[in-house]
């Protein structure tokens, strides 16, 4: 227990205080040992961008929101409304098109991010508040599910969610505010728990960030537990311990703010065991150029946007700790 209290300093906590394993934070693993592993900080000012991939004019491309893998394929959002292109597409490492499912019966008002956990695909939508699931060994079909209250009413994020992602250590779903207008500033990350074929919150579960984000695009969850969040407005990907929230710091990502130029860092992911180009690489990030920004689809049809997709790397001595 000494060891305990003492690395409760590492997340910010004074250890003299009594911090019940079990019910004092917001998300908790199965053990004591894994909970104290988990206040290792991955030192995300030490991460760096291992490469790069430029895509250009492909469907996959055209207003990508989002990424995900499951360790064999890449799977990638397309928002594009103007030509009821909404799908997400399953993509080899050679970027070669394998297959497509059509969102737009979803009837969405925007496809944002996709999460992946256990042969299964997570995409938040915006405006009607629901989460669509896809089994990734049939890659068939949609099912439906809507984010609720914990009594079944309207959801604490109300019509806005750009990312949702699964916790490993409690299996709970979990998204935010953007961070713009009304809401300004992302300080909490709600947890949803799947039941009667829909996602009620769990008011128990929020995880309270110890430093604000905005423009949230995306977020993805490690093993040990950290929270990765793709902020557009600062140009960080920024890291967060689940057990309190407590800031781990951000790496920047080179975005292009200049005129007549639309980038915007949009989904990631992370990934174990995955290497690009023979070396490991953990975290993976779209950053999406939008083509003519100011011009309708309907107008530059059948221009398409662009996007770099970064991938990101640890020094070998943090990498146990993301």
């Amino acid at each position: 227990m000494i060891k305990y209290r003492e690395n409760l300093e590492r997340i910010g906590i004074d250890k003299n205080l009594r911090v019940n394993f079990s019910s004092g934070f917001s998300a908790f693993p199965r053990s004591l040992r894994q909970a104290i592993f988990a206040m290792n900080s991955p030192e995300p000012s030490k991460w760096f961008k291992r490469s790069e991939d430029k895509k250009s004019d492909k469907n996959y491309t055209n207003r990508c929101n989002g990424v995900a893998t499951d360790g064999a394929y890449w799977y990638f959002t397309s928002n594009a409304l103007d030509k009821q292109q909404q799908a997400i597409y399953k993509v080899d490492f050679s970027y070669n098109i394998k297959d497509v499912i059509n969102l737009k019966p979803a009837e969405s008002g925007h496809i944002g991010a996709v999460s992946y956990y256990q042969g299964k695909l997570y995409i938040a939508c915006e405006n009607n508040q629901q989460v669509l699931m896809i089994d990734t060994n049939s890659f068939d079909t949609f099912s439906q599910h809507h984010l609720l209250s914990e009594s079944g009413g309207i959801s604490p994020q109300r019509d806005k969610m750009a990312w949702c992602a699964i916790h490993p250590w409690n299996g709970l779903l979990y998204s935010s505010f953007f961070g713009e207008g009304d809401v300004s500033e992302v300080n909490l990350i709600f947890g949803y728990e799947l039941k009667d074929g829909h996602f009620y919150n769990v008011p128990s579960a929020t995880i309270h960030l110890k430093k604000p984000a905005q423009r949230v695009q995306g977020g993805a969850f490690t093993k040990n537990g950290n929270l990765l969040l793709s902020d557009d407005k600062s140009s960080e990907i920024k890291c967060y311990s689940s057990l309190n929230g407590h800031y781990w710091g951000a790496t920047s990502v080179e975005v292009n703010r200049s005129k007549n130029v639309s980038e915007e860092m949009q989904g990631l992911c992370v990934s174990d065991n995955l290497s690009i180009d023979g070396t490991p690489t953990q975290i993976h990030l779209i950053l999406l150029d939008a083509d003519q920004p100011d011009i309708p689809y309907s107008e530059r049809w059948p221009d398409r946007d662009d996007f770099f997709h970064k991938h990101y790397a640890l020094p070998v001595e943090y990498d146990a700790f993301l």
